[in-house]
Formats: structure tokens, sequence, C-alpha cells
């Protein structure tokens, strides 16, 4: 990671310091260390909270659409195998804003980041990585299902990608319901 150094400037927040480094303060009030990535510290109700709070296309929706809900949505259409990681495929939200894709290759070091992330969180709940290519077909290509029923005029990128869930609602659930529906779907996969 030598394009981005997880350095504490001179403009460092002292409050989010402690002897282990700097850290975010997860909806229970965990720390998530940046430097040492504990994902495993973390509960998952604070991951589902976070990712049912974040919007997916930077919000430039007609109505709230949560990265939770997108998430249970992957799982739902990849192979029962791969349904697990299909929930928990975009857990570095949690932490980690998410940049849309003409920005996220411009920024030193971020995809570097994400993926050291994302390592962790695999070692962390056994799940495999890379991700599986057909987790990453529907993560890809969903965007063209979510763009036609959420924006006010369907860009004119869909084109680019695959119709994978015609059948399926996309219900703009608030964050209350995608959290629950997030950690019951992480229920049922676990423990099934």
């Amino acid at each position: 990671m030598n394009s981005i150094h997880l350095e504490h400037s001179l403009d460092s927040s002292p409050e989010q310091r402690d002897k282990r480094g700097s850290f975010v303060t997860t909806y229970s009030g965990s720390k998530f260390f940046i430097d040492q990535c504990n994902i495993e510290d973390i509960k998952m109700e604070d991951i589902a909270h976070a990712l049912s709070m974040n919007c997916r296309f930077n919000g430039h929706l007609k109505k709230f659409y949560s990265v939770a809900e997108h998430s249970i949505l992957v799982s739902r259409l990849v192979p029962k195998k791969y349904a697990l990681e299909g929930l928990l495929h975009d857990i570095t939200e949690a932490f980690l804003p998410d940049m849309p894709r003409p920005f996220k290759s411009m920024i030193n070091g971020f995809a570097e980041y994400e993926n050291k992330l994302h390592q962790k969180i695999a070692e962390c709940y056994n799940l495999l990585y890379p991700l599986p290519d057909e987790v990453k077909y529907i993560d890809k290509n969903i965007v063209r299902d979510e763009a036609e029923v959420l924006y006010k005029e369907v860009p004119d990128w869909v084109e680019f990608y695959d119709n994978v869930c015609p059948h399926w609602k996309i219900y703009g659930f608030t964050p209350y319901n995608a959290k629950r529906y997030f950690l019951a779907r992480y229920e049922d996969l676990m423990y099934a």
C-alpha cells in the first residue's frame, strides 16, 4: 500500500485516535481501526446499520435505496452457494464511502485499501476472496435494473449492462427495515 499512506497528518482529529491508531466509531460504539482493519471486532448489527443508512448512487435517486437493500438483492440473485458472499460483498462501505465508478479509479490508493479490507472481511467471515465471478457479474450489472427503477431520468449508460433482475422488486426500504431485513438474511444464511 504505497500509494496511500495512512499517516496521521497534522489535521488528524485527536479525538479519533488512541494508542492503537486512528479509528471510526461504529453505531454501537466499537472502534474500527483504520490501519488494522479489525473487522473481527465489529458487530454485524453495526455493519447492517451503516449499510442501511448509505444510499446507492450517492443519493441521486427518486427515493432512498440503501446499500443494505442492494446487498440483500444481490444475495438472492447469485447462485445459492455464493449467497453469503453476495450479502456481504459491500461491507467495506460500512467504513469507506463508496465512490461512483468514474471517481473510484482516480483516487490513488483507494482500491488497494478497499482490497485490503475485503481480504480481512473474507478471513473473518470465511468467504471466498476474491469474490466469485458470479457475484461480481450480478453486482456489476444490477445497476441497470436499479437505475431503470430509481432514477428520475434513466441514464443512457444502462445500455452497457445486462438486465439481471427483471422479476425482482426494488422497494426502497426505510433504513430501519433495510437493517432488519439485512440482519434476518444474514441469520438465515449463517445458521440455516
